[in-house]
């Protein structure tokens, strides 16, 4: 009886280990883009004009402040899409990324995504 209650009390303290995976919106460099035709660290960059019409060529002449976060699960519930978006002269710019992961979360403080 001792022996099963020591091991379950060293099972029970052993740390647990988090095998998440934090994903940041991408660094854009300054440059020509295409919309969905550029992908910058496994994420596709695009742009879309107020009304939500692409802009298929545009410039990016500094690094884009993400300030609004989305994530959207898939119809079968295996993967999640992030998309990062931020101001930009005509519209906005944004970046999407699949991940096999169903239970991401914002992490407004680090302005990243959280899945597990």
């Amino acid at each position: 009886m001792k022996k099963g209650f020591f091991i379950s009390i060293f099972i029970s303290i052993l740390p647990s280990f988090s095998y998440a995976i934090d994903y940041k919106c991408p660094n854009i460099k300054n440059g020509d883009y295409s919309s969905m035709f550029n992908v910058v660290d496994n994420w596709y960059i695009y742009a879309i004009k107020l009304n939500g019409k692409t802009i298929y060529n545009f410039e990016i002449t500094r690094q884009p402040l993400w300030d609004d976060f989305t994530i959207e699960t898939t119809e079968d519930e295996t993967s999640s899409l992030l998309f990062c978006s931020a101001m930009y002269p005509h519209g906005f710019v944004n970046s999407l990324r699949s991940v096999d992961s169903s239970n991401c979360r914002i992490d407004k403080i680090n302005k990243s995504f959280h899945c597990p």
